[in-house]
Order: structure tokens, then C-alpha cells, then sequence
């Protein structure tokens, strides 16, 4: 890693305990407005800096973007809205205001940590509590084998990756971005070899971040809740993104989407508010997706002119898709509930319901991943610290994943 991307890091991360601060002090405009020259900095610093490694480019990029969605709205509330959210007390009911400088700090550290804003005992609306356990280490014995686990499954599927055609650039901007050149069958396997490996992906940083922050005492197993709902849940595409997928952004949504239904007078819970409340998801979705990939750069020798299609746009494109897809669902549901009657789901009607799922997911994946691949990024050879594919090569005396098998 060169010195431009370890500076590229260190500055993004640098929010990090900068907003913990936020925490000890009583919050105030001139504050907000404080934190915000900082972040203005930030984003100006990592904008400036050129890197050649994909991983700095994103993790800064995403940081940024992230950090830029939590921060701004306190620039027009009187209260600013991360603060107002998170319980006023920890896990033993002792006021944060109460307790020392130290401890607010860590308790702030912690809620920063988690990405999605947990506080001591918060919960999301739809997400499954954390199962009780009896003490820290009691966490640590039991999820420690399955973090093993899930890394163990993402490295073979990262040395599978060979044995797939995934999207590149050929020298020509006619498949740029479009791995559906390859035919409707290969399409479809890599899609879902992608899909899989992304909800592997998830759960393996998610969990690792988990034990991590838990082991070191900065956070509690109440703080971390599964990242994941159950898949059986997904029989429309609704429940897939407010069940199954993760809601690391709700809290972003949320405040945002009752921003807007304010300005435009929209009924809190009318069927407008909850619509533009759920567009408005779609559209954060894709820009905490595209701005990332759009500040990127891209190895494989894309030309960089006028001709060449902006980075980012189809992350957006998948995200606006979907906002359109669960419209039309929704109306179609309440067609079908109007001719049906209402009364539980009947198996054939779950079943088609994981079909529709399946089927939308498959043909739009590639506006999210095809980017990723141009970009370079998925191109690291290792993504876990251990390998149990090296290890079972040197046992076996023979590669499990031959390159030549592949049609690259």
C-alpha cells in the first residue's frame, strides 16, 4: 500500500473518533457546524489524493458518503438527530450525562463503531433481537467458531471465482458493464455466485466486527443484533429489503424520508409519505453505493473521456429499479388482496412469491456488481486472515481451483 492510500485511510477513519467526541460536550449548532468543516476536510482530502488501490478508493468513499448522510441534516434541526435518537442510559440504567469523560467517550466510540448507530439497547424496527446471553465471554465462545465458520465458506468462494466469466473490459465500450453479452445461462450463474457470495461477504465482516469490539470491551452483545433477517421471509421484495437484507442504513432513511414527507405536508403514515419515505430509501441506497465506485479508479485501462459511461450510474440504476419494482408489487398486491380476499398466504402463492424475488434479483444484479468487477476491487486474492483453501491444497498436493478450467 502506497503512502497516498495509508494517508487516504487514516483520514477517513479520522471521523470516526472525531464524532465520539460528539458525545462529551452538550451538542450545539456552532458544534455541528464544527463537525461539519471537519468532514468538509475530510472529503477534500480524500478527494485530492490519487490511489491505484481499489480498496483505499472505496473504504474512503463509502466512509465519506456515509458520514455525509448522518451529518448533514443536523445542519437544519434544532436537535441534532444522532444525538436525539440514542438512549440517554446504559445497559445498568446509569445517565450517560452522569458518568466520566472516559466512559462517554467509549460509549460514543462504540455507537460509531457499529456503522448503523446502535446505541445501549436499541432496536430496529423489523430486525430480531440479539439472543440473551449470560456474560461477554459466554458471546465470544459461541459466535467465535461461527465467524470461523462463515470465513472458512467466503474463501472457497473467493477461490471459486476463477471458474466464473465475470464481466471485464474487452477494449471496446460495447460490453461495458454488461454482463448479460454472455447470454441469458451464464448471466444468471454468475448472478447468483455473486449474490451468495455478497450475503457470505456480509455476514463474515458483520460478525468478525462483532466479536472484535465485543472482545476488546467497547461494545455488548445487545449492541450487535443479527445483520441479517431469515430468508424465508423474502416471498416479496418488500420483505426482502425490510426483513431479510440488512438495515444498516435505517436510521439514515428514516430521518431523511420524515424530512421530506414534512416539507411536502404528506400525511405522517398516508400511503404518499410511505411512498416517498420508501423512493427516497432507494435513492440514499444508491448513493451510498455509486459515489464510492464513481471515485474509483479502474485498472483494467477503461479510457477516460467524454465517451466513456460514468462510474456509479448503474449502482444507481439498480437501486431506482428496485424502487420501482416494489411499487408495482405493492399494487399488484393490493389488486390480488381485492379479488382474493385477505387471509394468510397459501403455499403456491409463497412459492411464486420466491420465484418473482428470485427472478428480480437475478436480471438486475448486474447493474450493482457489473461496476465492481471493472473496477478492480473483487480482484484481491485473499479476503479472509486465514485460508482454509491453501491449507487443504498443501494437504491434498494439488490446486482445488485450476485457472485453466476457466473461460476467461
Amino acid at each position: 500500500m502506497s503512502i497516498e492510500s495509508t494517508i487516504r485511510i487514516f483520514t477517513a477513519l479520522l471521523i470516526f473518533p472525531l464524532q465520539a467526541t460528539r458525545f462529551i460536550f452538550q451538542p450545539s449548532p456552532a458544534r455541528e457546524r464544527q463537525y461539519l468543516a471537519l468532514l468538509v476536510t475530510q472529503i477534500a482530502v480524500v478527494c485530492r489524493l490519487k490511489s491505484d488501490a481499489p480498496d483505499s478508493a472505496f473504504l474512503c468513499g463509502f466512509l465519506t458518503t456515509l458520514m455525509s448522510l448522518r451529518l448533514l441534516p443536523t445542519l437544519t434541526w434544532e436537535q441534532p438527530p444522532d444525538v436525539a435518537d440514542h438512549r440517554s442510559t446504559d445497559p445498568e440504567n446509569r445517565d450517560i450525562a452522569d458518568q466520566s469523560t472516559v466512559d462517554k467517550f467509549l460509549w460514543g466510540f462504540s455507537w460509531m463503531t457499529t456503522l448503523r448507530g446502535i446505541p445501549w439497547n436499541w432496536r430496529a424496527k423489523n430486525v430480531p433481537p440479539q439472543p440473551p446471553y449470560a456474560s461477554r465471554w459466554d458471546y465470544l465462545v459461541k459466535n467465535v467458531p461461527v465467524v470461523f465458520a462463515y470465513g472458512c465458506v467466503l474463501d472457497v468462494l473467493w477461490k471459486m471465482r476463477v471458474l466464473f466469466n465475470f464481466t471485464k473490459y474487452h477494449g471496446g465500450l460495447e460490453g461495458y458493464g454488461s454482463s448479460a453479452s454472455q447470454g441469458v445461462g451464464p448471466m444468471v450463474v454468475n448472478s447468483v455466485f455473486a449474490i451468495v457470495s455478497m450475503y457470505v461477504t456480509t455476514v463474515f465482516n458483520y460478525q468478525m466486527m462483532a466479536v472484535v469490539a465485543i472482545a476488546i470491551g467497547i461494545s455488548g452483545p445487545e449492541d450487535w443484533p443479527p445483520i441479517l433477517g431469515p430468508v424465508r421471509e423474502a416471498y416479496s421484495l418488500r420483505n426482502f429489503w425490510a426483513r431479510t437484507w440488512h438495515q444498516l442504513f435505517r436510521n439514515i432513511f428514516e430521518k431523511y424520508g420524515r424530512a421530506l414527507v414534512f416539507i411536502f405536508g404528506f400525511e405522517q403514515r398516508g400511503a404518499r409519505a410511505h411512498n416517498v419515505t420508501r423512493f427516497l430509501a432507494f435513492v440514499i441506497s444508491g448513493l451510498i453505493h455509486a459515489i464510492p465506485i464513481a471515485g474509483m479508479p479502474f485498472p483494467r485501462g477503461i479510457p477516460k473521456d467524454k465517451n466513456t459511461p460514468y462510474r456509479g450510474s448503474d449502482q444507481m440504476v439498480f437501486f431506482i429499479i428496485h424502487a420501482i419494482l416494489c411499487f408495482v408489487e405493492e399494487r399488484f398486491s393490493i389488486f390480488y388482496r381485492s379479488v382474493r380476499g385477505d387471509g394468510p398466504s397459501r403455499n403456491f402463492e409463497l412459492f411464486l412469491g420466491y420465484i418473482w424475488v428470485a427472478a428480480c434479483m437475478v436480471f438486475t444484479s448486474r447493474y450493482l456488481f457489473d461496476e465492481m468487477e471493472l473496477s478492480g476491487i473483487n480482484d484481491k486474492t485473499e479476503v479472509v486472515p486465514w485460508s482454509i483453501v491453501a491449507i487443504l491444497e498443501a494437504l491434498l498436493g494439488q490446486k482445488l481451483f485450476d485457472k485453466r478450467l476457466s473461460s476467461r
